[in-house]
């Protein structure tokens, strides 16, 4: 007789910082990278083909220069910060009405993604490059697409 099987939902947010070479400085644009392409993708193969699947967003953040950091100059205030991320609530609450256990996007499932967040013909024709450029584990299903290419794409990833 088989082990019975039970699934509980995952609400955990990680984060994960990498080198993008063994020098650092790939793609620094104020210094050289000194490292091989060789050494580049032994380094970047490090890190699970698997694990690398399941993370949603990948960001490049470049380093800071110590006049910026250091500067008077103040950013983007709280209030404002909070204001926004308070429409995007009232958004989701909106669009959520009447359905019971679904509160904002991070409660979406498969069948509401494909009924809230349906691509445009531009946006299947995106996808569709992305996809073909870099492709997707099994574990991560794209909707199906229809239509002709209608986007550009000038630059290659």
């Amino acid at each position: 007789m088989p082990c019975p099987v039970a699934f509980w939902r995952s609400g955990w947010f990680g984060r994960m910082a990498t080198q993008p070479c063994p020098c650092g400085y790939y793609t620094d644009p104020a210094k050289e990278c000194t490292c091989l392409p060789q050494q580049i993708q032994k380094y970047m193969a490090k890190i699970s083909g698997p694990l690398l699947d399941r993370i949603d967003l990948h960001i490049e953040v470049p380093a800071v220069k110590y006049k910026e950091l250091s500067s008077k100059e103040s950013g983007e205030s709280s209030e404002k910060i909070r204001a926004r991320v308070m429409h995007a609530r009232e958004m989701q609450a909106q669009r959520f009405k009447g359905r019971k256990g679904l509160y904002a996007n991070a409660d979406m499932q498969s069948k509401d993604i494909r009924e809230y967040c349906r691509l445009d013909a531009a946006g299947r024709s995106c996808s569709r490059w992305r996809l073909q450029a870099w492709p997707l584990s099994a574990c991560i299903r794209p909707y199906p697409e229809s239509g002709e290419d209608d986007c550009r794409h000038d630059r290659q990833p």
